[in-house]
């Protein structure tokens, strides 16, 4: 047991790493995590509990064996022990436990416009992406010329084209580490590619090593002025504008940042505006950014004076920094002395977001890479860095030592702004800075009753200081996270008459009961109810008896994130909206005693656990929630209804801007809509999940579902179908339109998720369809935009039944997940192939009748001598496992084309011999599947890179000579195991000379080797060998070969010939265990004896070897050898 579990910490900490780097886990990894957790608690349980309980009785002279019981326990331990073996063994078997997300469409590009440069220079990069030799591809040009743009609408086009599974983009300045940065690629991922941009063509191709890089060149004039006259407009054909414009856009120099800077800065602008502005450029210095830099400082100079203060400070910041809108509030606040001219907070915020978007206009600002961000341009940058220092005396200081250097030195006595943002290596600050004009409140210590802001989220106070109570000034107090805060003393929040906006989320203090008369220690939540300027309030209060009444009553907040009561258990769920509500109470009454009926009524998002005798959610705002986005509902036994019209009066639409329901574990919901819906009632609803509502029948009327993006049911005993038609007088009924008479489509859904609904019948009900028992009906059901589709215990028998036309089925289709689907016999009819090109993973688990993949219905198509293709391009992993009645991928004779599979894994199909039938005859005329290997000539895998087989009885083959020659470039892990049955790795067809007359195959990539529990095995293959001798095919075949590991075989006497370990130069790990027939690891045939004579025995890069269970006896020069190689058998 104790080897498992390392086995799991061991697989934890893999998938931790792999998180970091921002991978995704494998799904079979997660599936394995969760059975073994399972597992463990089972047998501790055996271990601890029902082990020490049965393995004893008593009676009045003592304690005796207790035989009966011992033997029941005894057969559970040899089943303990064989679940043990069987879950490492997977483990060990991974090839690997995560891959690289492929984010789809995950450029925005909103800025890019197409002239003959960037055309051409477009199409280059594009023709490099293609060619499947490059992988690392380089861009290049000087600051400012539109690098980053183009390279962004290159992303977008190749996503577009689906041309690649995976495009990488990095700005860089310097060499990088693309491990560091969380990027793993390998040669082997063929179809992925990584874009590398940067100023500097050496950094590129010295240091970074790309395959080939491409200049990008600066705007030809013609087009330069296009650009200009995109954003000044019409002024272009005005007297004497035309002649000014041509002469700032010369000075600018093809730049396109200039350009476009300098455009806005000019728009609307009178014509003496751009006169002057033609001066400057004209007088700019032609040093580096001479002419972006008149241009951006220009625009510059028509700012407002508010504009210009909040511009410096994002000079302030790191570069290529995402900056949050809502911190920049505060360095404002702080430096510019933002509330002379505002009396709130929420005037605060508006402006400074006013300032944002007035910056944005002026092209001064980019949208940031986050939710609430934004970005400023590296040459912007640095030219407000210059503008900032020189004029304003503003600096950023990146390291320590030169920060002290200009302290001593007396540079920074004038300094109004100093940024330390990224200092590194600095562990103090000296303790007077003697700069007397720093507006940064560094010396207010003296001085808080002026203080506006004050943050101290994230430390680590025990108790919150008496004297915070004299910040009558305070507007903002964030104390969010400190988890250590207990005390706040009595009257000090209540002091702070002026405060807007209170954060103290994730504190779990011990607030003062309701009710509590004398002296007080403690804060109670009452003096909230005393700050009427409150408008925005973040705070958890697991105790709903310290929640005094009328608690939100005053109708004052504007901004919330209130949780209340016992939710930890229930909710996790990260969130960017302004107005969140998350609520376990033991009464309903309570709704109404602490006015919380009035947050929900301006809630954005509401996630709702117990709340006593609450039948329906709807009823908790008869104004129809007009603001909710989100709904979660979780763990509640008393909700029959989400909305109930029908005994409810609400005096419009119910949900009309929802975008999100997620219910789980409610018992007693016997349906999400009860009653006639107005048509604009889940107008917006894109995903729904529902999870263990075992009293639903269905989910939601098809006119609302045909909006749906995401879809995910789950363990929901009862359900029957997922979408329902509605009555044909409904007002959300469109079946009956000329629009849908000849089919229902879900245009937007692409992600399909059903797990454990044992009584499913079919997706969509109708009174349309005959009975039938698959996803969809007779009657046509269309997916057109279906990216992800799992299916796990569900009784359907087909995908599809035989009237619905392809074209209205999976065209867009990438993942297919099947498990546990018992009356399943096969996936689709071989019609449909032609509609799931662009799948790209495949998974089909635990189904116990699946006899095939793809059935043939057409009785043409059995046509003799008519051969089908299955042509899957995009196909890059494929796992099989416990498909105990699995023959064949096609029951027909075809070829079978994944020219980007990558990894094939097979596990537990008992009766798979091929994958696809052999209509040539034998010598004798008869077709023989007998003799057929698992894949042959008419199986294309050419990238194919993982080869796991386990359990697989009926096996006798794996690879035809044509196969593995095909593979001999690409493999890189091999692994077969439990094949009982199994007699060659390698066959050799007699029927084909050619292959008689082979002599070696170069498997020159393969890294791991595994084979074990093969009894049957003759030899890796018995045309070149009659001995069992792996590596005798070539002393180059397996050049690369790291980790061999073979055992359980009965007929091997030895594993190695001499002549063979000279080629193992790169061989790390050596496993042979159980080998009980095994004679020799290395075998020096005659014909090499006199070389073995003078010549030891050489393993380089060997650092471990396992002898398990073996009957021979190490030879003693043998073990000298090992031990001369830091290497020791055990």
């Amino acid at each position: 047991m104790r080897g498992l579990e390392d086995m799991k910490k061991s697989i934890d900490h893999q998938v931790k790493e792999a998180q970091r780097k921002g991978e995704e886990t494998e799904e079979y990894v997660k599936n394995w995590v969760s059975e073994v957790e399972r597992k463990i608690d089972e047998a501790n349980n055996i271990l601890m509990g029902e082990g020490h309980k049965i393995a004893k009785f008593s009676c009045n002279i003592g304690s005796f064996p207790n035989l009966v019981s011992r033997q029941q326990l005894s057969r559970k331990a040899q089943k303990m022990a064989q679940m043990i073996v069987s879950e490492t063994q997977k483990a060990y078997a991974f090839g690997r436990i995560s891959y690289h997300r492929i984010l789809k469409s995950s450029y925005e590009n909103k800025g890019f416009q197409a002239f003959v440069t960037t055309i051409l220079a477009m199409k280059k990069i594009m023709e490099a992406l293609k060619d499947p030799n490059l992988s690392l591809i380089g861009v290049y040009g000087m600051g400012g010329i539109g690098k980053t743009t183009l390279v962004k609408e290159i992303a977008c086009k190749a996503q577009e084209e689906e041309s690649f599974s995976e495009v990488i983009m990095m700005i860089i300045w310097e060499k990088i580490n693309l491990e560091d940065a969380g990027i793993y690629f390998k040669a082997h991922q063929r179809g992925s590619k990584i874009l590398l941009v940067s100023r500097d063509r050496d950094v590129l191709r010295n240091l970074m090593g790309v395959e080939k890089d491409f200049k990008l060149e600066v705007l030809a004039f013609s087009e330069a002025m296009n650009l200009f006259e995109n954003f000044v407009g019409d002024v272009i054909g005005k007297t004497g504008f035309k002649r000014l414009a041509t002469d700032i856009v010369r000075e600018c120099g093809g730049l396109r940042i200039a350009i476009v800077t300098i455009a806005c800065a000019l728009k609307n602008k009178d014509i003496f505006v751009w006169e002057n502005a033609s001066q400057r450029m004209k007088k700019a210095p032609r040093e580096v950014y001479g002419k972006a830099y008149w241009s951006i400082k220009t625009s510059y100079n028509f700012l407002e004076s508010e504009e210009k203060s909040i511009f410096l400070l994002f000079s302030l910041h790191k570069e290529d920094s995402n900056i949050y809108v809502e911190n920049l509030m505060m360095i404002y606040a702080a430096s510019c002395n933002l509330f002379r001219d505002v009396d709130t907070l929420v005037e605060a915020r508006n402006l400074v977001r006013t300032l944002v978007d007035k910056l944005k206009a002026h092209c001064l600002l980019l949208e940031g890479d986050y939710h609430d961000t934004v970005k400023m341009h590296d040459v912007i940058r640095d030219i407000s860095m210059s503008i900032a220092s020189e004029h304003e005396h503003m600096y950023r200081f990146t390291n320590v030592v030169k920060f002290e250097r200009w302290l001593n030195d007396g540079k920074l006595k004038d300094s109004t702004a100093i940024s330390l943002l990224g200092f590194k290596s600095c562990t103090r600050l000296p303790e007077q800075l003697g700069c007397p004009r720093l507006k940064k409140p560094v010396a207010l210590i003296g001085e808080l009753k002026n203080l506006i802001i004050l943050d101290l989220s994230r430390s680590s106070l025990v108790q919150l200081p008496k004297q915070i109570g004299n910040l009558t000034r305070l507007r903002m107090f964030n104390f969010n996270d400190c988890s250590s805060l207990k005390v706040i003393q009595h009257n000090v929040l209540s002091s702070l008459v002026h405060l807007e906006e209170l954060y103290m989320g994730g504190v779990f203090m011990n607030w003062e009961s309701k009710g509590v008369n004398g002296e007080r220690n403690n804060a109670s939540l009452n003096e909230l109810k005393n700050l009427t300027p409150l408008n925005t309030l973040h705070m958890r209060i697991q105790d709903v008896n310290l929640l005094p009444e009328d608690m939100f009553s005053a109708d004052r907040l504007e901004r919330f994130d209130v949780i209340i009561g016992d939710v930890l258990k229930y909710y996790s769920r990260s969130s960017t909206s302004s107005r969140r509500l998350q609520l376990t109470l033991p009464k309903s009454s309570l709704i109404y005693e602490c006015g919380f009926q009035r947050l929900i009524r301006k809630c954005e998002e509401l996630l709702l656990g117990t709340l006593g005798k609450i039948e329906s959610i709807s009823q908790l705002d008869t104004g129809g929630f007009l603001e909710l986005k989100y709904l979660q509902v979780k763990g509640n036994e008393e909700v029959r209804y989400i909305v109930d019209l029908a005994r409810e009066i609400h005096s419009g639409s119910v949900f009309q801007n929802l975008e999100t329901l997620n219910l789980n574990n409610l018992e007693n919901l016997e349906s999400i809509c009860f009653g006639k819906l107005t048509s604009e009632s889940f107008g917006r609803l894109r995903s729904i999940k529902v999870q263990k509502c075992n009293k639903l029948k269905n989910i939601l009327s098809f006119s609302i579902a045909r909006k749906l993006e995401e879809i995910k049911v789950a363990e929901c005993n009862m359900m029957e179908e997922i979408v329902y038609l509605e009555d044909k007088d409904d007002a959300h009924n469109t079946v009956t339109n000329e629009a849908t008479k000849d089919k229902l489509e879900f245009p937007h859904l692409h992600s399909l998720r059903l797990h454990s609904l044992p009584n499913l019948i079919h997706f969509f009900g109708s009174e349309l369809e005959t009975n039938c028992n698959s996803l969809s009906p007779d009657f046509p059901v269309a997916f057109p935009n279906l990216r992800v589709l799992e299916l796990y215990g569900i009784n359907f028998s087909n995908l599809r039944p035989k009237r619905c036309p392809t074209t209205f089925l999976f065209q867009k289709l990438t993942k297919l997940f099947v498990r546990g689907c018992f009356n399943l016999q096969y996936l689709f009819d071989s019609s449909i192939v032609g509609s799931i090109v662009q799948i790209e993973c495949l998974e089909v688990r635990e189904c116990p009748v699946m006899e095939q993949f793809f059935r043939s219905n057409d009785a043409q198509d059995e046509e003799e001598g008519k051969l089908e293709k299955i042509l899957l391009p995009k196909l890059r992993n494929i796992k099989l496992e416990s498909l105990p009645a699995l023959k064949k991928f096609s029951a027909r004779d075809c070829i079978i084309e994944c020219e980007s599979l990558v990894e094939l894994y097979i596990d537990g199909c008992a009766q798979l011999k091929t994958f696809t039938t052999n209509s040539m005859p034998t010598s004798t005329g008869v077709l023989d599947e007998e003799t057929e290997p698992l894949l042959r000539e008419k199986v294309a895998f050419p990238h194919l890179d993982i080869l796991l087989v386990n359990d697989c009885e009926s096996l006798k083959w794996l690879l035809s000579y044509t196969m593995a020659k095909s593979l001999s470039r690409s493999l890189r892990l091999l692994e077969v195991r439990s094949c009982p049955n199994m007699e060659e790795i390698l066959v050799i067809n007699e029927a084909f000379e050619e292959e008689r007359r082979v002599e070696k195959i170069l498997f020159s990539r393969l890294e791991n080797l595994r084979l074990s529990s093969i009894q049957s095995l003759k030899g890796f293959s018995v045309a070149l060998s009659s001995n069992f001798k792996f590596f005798q095919l070539s002393e180059l075949s397996y050049k690369n070969l790291e980790t061999l590991s073979v055992g359980h075989f009965r007929n091997s006497k030895y594993l190695l010939t001499f002549a063979t370990v000279g080629g193992l130069v790169k061989l790390k790990k050596l496993t042979i265990s159980r080998c009980e027939a095994m004679e020799e690891i290395v075998f020096v045939t005659k014909e090499s004896a006199e070389e073995r004579r003078s010549k030891n025995i050489t393993f380089p890069k060997l650092e471990h070897i396992c002898l398990e269970s073996l009957v021979f006896h190490y030879s003693k020069d043998f073990v000298k050898e090992l031990i001369s190689l830091n290497v020791h058998p055990y």
